[in-house]
């Protein structure tokens, strides 16, 4: 499951994760799906491998984008994506991996319109899948280690994605 919008906290909520602000009409009113909500709907389905990415905010204030000269700098991967480690990563994988851009409280990392980036949650974790692919023996926590220290890293420390590794094998 992807999610690249708009994510919000409903207070008082103590959820780690995000509500996703759904668009219910043209009049621009929306409906808060909460996050945890959506996961558990995905474990009573019982899937071999269930990834939930959430590549949005995690409170209810939108900040500045990052400019794309920031990104390239740090995201540009000389190497073409080997299978080893995607093979062992997708197809080897069970369970379920639940993961938001931003913790609670904190705003997820945009980048400048116009750029073909993307969010900056999704563009570091392309950019880690990438660098590691090559990796016969990876693991899921490792990607999303990684990621998240690119995450902080770009953001000045200001952003923190979370991520649950439910039962993985």
């Amino acid at each position: 499951c992807y999610y690249t919008g708009h994510g919000v906290r409903v207070a008082p909520s103590v959820d780690p994760w995000p509500c996703l602000a759904l668009p219910v009409n043209n009049e621009g009113l929306t409906k808060a799906i909460p996050g945890s909500a959506l996961l558990l709907a995905i474990k009573k389905r019982h899937p071999r491998l269930a990834i939930v990415f959430l590549d949005c905010c995690n409170r209810p204030v939108i900040t500045k984008a990052i400019s794309k000269t920031d990104f390239n700098k740090e995201l540009i991967i000389k190497k073409k994506p080997a299978l080893p480690g995607l093979k062992t990563l997708f197809l080897k994988s069970k369970g379920l991996i639940a993961s938001c851009a931003a913790t609670k409280g904190e705003a997820a990392l945009t980048v400048v319109k116009g750029t073909p980036l993307g969010g900056g949650f999704t563009t570091g974790f392309l950019a880690t899948l990438k660098h590691v692919g090559h990796k016969p023996s990876i693991s899921w926590a490792s990607v999303l280690e990684t990621t998240s220290g690119l995450c902080a890293r770009l953001s000045n420390d200001k952003q923190h994605p979370i991520y649950s590794k439910c039962s993985i094998s």
